[in-house]
């Protein structure tokens, strides 16, 4: 018995000792990542300061974009995120936990994809509000509020498509909401133009009138030309001369 507890005492000393090397290199790893990462999200933080990325957000995306936190702090923390994550699953393979280090990689991997659909919202924002600006020095407001809302709307579902959540639910939410933006648009137009339409045929109408009365004039008032025939050795009446019948004085 005692004998057996020695063994397994000397088993996990072992266990132990044959595990600090992989502790060690696991800490060292850790360590390392996070100063790399600190360091990689304050070197784009400031980048994008002297860049003055956080006016052109203000300017191209909404005025109060940065109102609480500036944009390069948070890309320079979204940089030191993905700096951990990165530490983390070198961190996780070092101790060999392969179930961790499965799920960080996985998480690794749907990471471009969030940098893509983020990416297609910022430049669909800064072109939506371009467009509005466009829209709305020309026409009416609420049609520059429109093309807004529908070049985001747009870009939002396109970011759902890119991240790949539930796609077909999406593309059949899209097209629901795309027929009934026409629909709605098409009703508003139809029942606000009905008075125009209305006056417009009317004028066609009145115009038409006006146009046969004028032709009709001018076919009574033209003379009527009298007929010759044409055939060979036809004879052409000579013209007959007007004659006055009046009184006559002696």
């Amino acid at each position: 018995m005692v004998e057996q507890i020695r063994n397994y005492f000397a088993t996990g000393i072992g266990q132990v000792v044959g595990f600090l090397p992989n502790l060690l290199s696991a800490v060292i790893i850790f360590v390392v990542g996070y100063a790399l990462s600190r360091l990689a999200g304050s070197l784009v933080r400031r980048l994008l300061a002297r860049l003055d990325f956080d006016p052109f957000i203000n300017r191209r995306l909404h005025p109060r974009a940065s109102a609480r936190r500036p944009a390069s702090s948070t890309v320079g923390s979204a940089v030191f995120w993905l700096g951990m994550l990165v530490t983390l699953s070198l961190t996780t393979r070092s101790l060999r936990l392969v179930s961790l280090s499965g799920g960080i990689d996985r998480i690794l991997s749907y990471v471009p994809r969030v940098i893509v659909a983020a990416f297609i919202v910022g430049i669909a924002i800064a072109v939506a509000n371009v467009v509005a600006d466009l829209i709305g020095g020309v026409t009416s407001t609420w049609l520059a509020r429109g093309a807004r809302v529908a070049i985001i709307t747009l870009s939002v579902f396109m970011a759902l498509d890119q991240l790949g959540i539930a796609r077909n639910i999406v593309m059949t939410t899209f097209a629901a909401v795309v027929g009934a933006a026409a629909v709605a648009a098409a009703l508003a137009l139809g029942v606000g133009n009905i008075d125009f339409a209305r006056n417009y045929t009317r004028r066609l109408e009145r115009r038409g009138e006006r146009r046969a009365v004028a032709q009709e004039g001018e076919r009574r008032e033209r003379p009527l030309e009298p007929y010759y025939p044409t055939e060979p050795g036809a004879r052409v009446p000579p013209p007959v001369e007007p004659t006055d019948t009046g009184p006559h004085t002696h």
